[in-house]
C-alpha cells in the first residue's frame, strides 16, 4: 500500500472552498450542537454566525498564515492552518472531516510541522479548549501544556536542541 504522503496533499484555500468549509465548521461543532435544545433553523442560523465570526478572527489576528485545504486523493478532507513567526510556528487550526478520520491525516500534518520546526529551530505553539478532548492527543503527541486560563490551555512542542524564545 503507498504512503500516506503519497495521498495527500496540501493547497491555498479560495473562494470555491466556502461551502466546504463551512459544512466542515459546523460538523466540528456537532458535539456541542447536541448539548443545545435549538431547533434545526437556530443551530443553522447559530453556526454560519460562528463560521463567519471565525473567519473573521483567524483572517484578522492570523493573517499571515499558510490557510490550506487538506485533500486526500484529490479530495478534500479538511483545513489546517499555520502561522510562521519569528519566534514561533503557531498551529492556528485543523479539522479534519469526520469521513476522513482516523486514517493518520492529523498525525501526518503535525509531524511533518515538527520537521519543519526542527529545520527552523522554532517551536509549535497552540491553543485548545480546555475540556476538548484534543487536549490529551496533543499532550500523547509531545506537546506540554505552559499556561492555562479558564477558556484554553496554550500548549508547545520544542525541537531538541531549541530553547523556548
Amino acid at each position: 500500500m503507498p504512503a500516506l504522503s503519497e495521498h495527500i496533499t496540501l493547497r491555498p484555500e479560495n473562494e470555491s472552498d466556502a461551502d466546504f468549509l463551512e459544512s466542515l465548521y459546523a460538523m466540528s461543532r456537532d458535539h456541542d450542537m447536541k448539548k443545545v435544545t435549538w431547533s434545526q433553523e437556530q443551530k443553522t442560523a447559530f453556526l454560519k454566525q460562528q463560521f463567519s465570526l471565525q473567519t473573521a478572527y483567524y483572517r484578522n489576528n492570523y493573517n499571515q498564515s499558510r490557510f490550506l485545504i487538506i485533500e486526500l486523493d484529490k479530495s478534500p478532507a479538511g483545513r489546517y492552518y499555520v502561522e510562521e513567526r519569528e519566534e514561533e510556528l503557531q498551529f492556528v487550526d485543523i479539522i479534519v472531516h469526520q469521513q476522513y478520520r482516523n486514517k493518520g491525516l492529523a498525525t501526518f500534518l503535525i509531524n511533518q510541522l515538527k520537521q519543519e520546526a526542527v529545520n527552523k529551530q522554532k517551536p509549535i505553539r497552540l491553543y485548545v479548549d480546555c475540556d476538548s478532548w484534543v487536549k490529551d492527543y496533543y499532550l500523547n503527541t509531545g506537546f506540554k501544556e505552559i499556561s492555562t486560563n479558564n477558556v484554553h490551555v496554550h500548549m508547545e512542542w520544542i525541537p531538541e536542541n531549541t530553547s523556548s524564545r
